[in-house]
Protein backbone atom coordinates (compact mmCIF):
# COMPACT_ATOMS: atom_id res chain seq x y z
CA UNK A 1 0.00 0.00 0.00
CA UNK A 2 1.16 3.37 -0.87
CA UNK A 3 0.62 6.43 1.93
CA UNK A 4 0.51 9.54 1.07
CA UNK A 5 -0.54 13.31 2.46
CA UNK A 6 -2.11 16.60 1.18
CA UNK A 7 -2.63 20.02 2.58
CA UNK A 8 -4.84 22.87 2.02
CA UNK A 9 -4.53 26.73 3.23
CA UNK A 10 -7.63 28.79 2.36
CA UNK A 11 -5.16 31.60 2.44
CA UNK A 12 -4.05 30.57 -1.19
CA UNK A 13 -6.74 31.90 -3.77
CA UNK A 14 -6.35 31.72 -7.29
CA UNK A 15 -4.24 33.88 -9.77
CA UNK A 16 -6.43 32.87 -12.83
CA UNK A 17 -9.90 31.61 -14.23
CA UNK A 18 -12.65 31.68 -16.92
CA UNK A 19 -15.68 33.19 -17.66
CA UNK A 20 -17.33 34.30 -20.20
CA UNK A 21 -16.34 36.61 -23.25
CA UNK A 22 -16.42 39.89 -22.35
CA UNK A 23 -17.44 39.33 -18.49
CA UNK A 24 -15.38 39.69 -15.58
CA UNK A 25 -14.55 36.89 -13.49
CA UNK A 26 -15.86 37.67 -10.07
CA UNK A 27 -14.72 34.85 -7.39
CA UNK A 28 -14.96 34.70 -3.37
CA UNK A 29 -11.30 35.15 -1.15
CA UNK A 30 -12.02 34.63 2.48
CA UNK A 31 -10.84 37.27 5.22
CA UNK A 32 -9.46 37.53 8.20
CA UNK A 33 -9.86 33.95 9.23
CA UNK A 34 -7.09 31.41 7.30
CA UNK A 35 -6.96 27.76 8.06
CA UNK A 36 -4.83 24.77 6.71
CA UNK A 37 -5.89 20.96 6.59
CA UNK A 38 -4.30 18.19 6.43
CA UNK A 39 -5.71 14.92 4.57
CA UNK A 40 -3.42 11.31 5.04
CA UNK A 41 -4.09 8.31 3.91
CA UNK A 42 -3.12 4.48 2.63
CA UNK A 43 -4.47 3.46 -1.02
CA UNK A 44 -4.48 -0.44 -1.12
CA UNK A 45 -5.57 -2.10 -4.52
CA UNK A 46 -8.68 -2.08 -2.97
CA UNK A 47 -8.91 1.59 -2.86
CA UNK A 48 -8.48 4.11 0.05
CA UNK A 49 -8.04 2.71 4.02
CA UNK A 50 -7.15 4.36 7.31
CA UNK A 51 -8.28 8.36 5.75
CA UNK A 52 -7.32 10.91 8.58
CA UNK A 53 -8.42 15.00 8.05
CA UNK A 54 -7.30 17.08 10.69
CA UNK A 55 -6.41 20.78 11.05
CA UNK A 56 -3.53 22.35 10.98
CA UNK A 57 0.32 20.86 8.99
CA UNK A 58 1.25 17.51 9.90
CA UNK A 59 4.32 17.36 12.32
CA UNK A 60 6.12 13.94 13.61
CA UNK A 61 3.84 13.51 16.36
CA UNK A 62 1.00 13.55 14.31
CA UNK A 63 2.16 11.34 11.51
CA UNK A 64 2.89 9.24 14.84
CA UNK A 65 -0.29 8.96 15.84
CA UNK A 66 -2.14 8.14 11.96
CA UNK A 67 0.38 5.00 12.21
CA UNK A 68 -0.45 3.90 15.19
CA UNK A 69 -3.93 4.28 15.74
CA UNK A 70 -5.03 4.80 11.81
CA UNK A 71 -2.57 2.65 10.05
CA UNK A 72 -1.23 -0.52 11.90
CA UNK A 73 -4.58 -2.16 13.18
CA UNK A 74 -5.83 -2.37 9.44
CA UNK A 75 -2.42 -3.81 8.14
CA UNK A 76 -2.84 -7.67 7.33
CA UNK A 77 0.15 -10.35 6.95
CA UNK A 78 2.32 -9.59 3.74
CA UNK A 79 1.30 -6.04 3.11
CA UNK A 80 4.19 -3.80 2.17
CA UNK A 81 3.68 0.14 3.20
CA UNK A 82 5.59 2.41 1.04
CA UNK A 83 6.19 6.34 2.27
CA UNK A 84 8.10 9.01 0.38
CA UNK A 85 10.87 10.76 2.60
CA UNK A 86 8.55 13.94 3.62
CA UNK A 87 10.55 15.03 6.37
CA UNK A 88 7.96 14.54 9.23
CA UNK A 89 7.76 10.91 7.90
CA UNK A 90 11.24 10.61 10.17
CA UNK A 91 10.22 10.12 13.52
CA UNK A 92 13.56 10.37 15.59
CA UNK A 93 13.83 8.48 19.20
CA UNK A 94 10.36 6.92 19.53
CA UNK A 95 9.57 3.22 18.29
CA UNK A 96 6.13 2.78 16.52
CA UNK A 97 5.39 -0.09 19.69
CA UNK A 98 5.68 2.55 22.06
Amino acid sequence: MFVDGSGANTRITRWRGRSLGGQRLVAQVPQGHHQTSTLIAALRLRGPCAPWLFGGAMGGEMFLAWVQVGLVPILQKGDLVILDNLATHNVQERSLSD
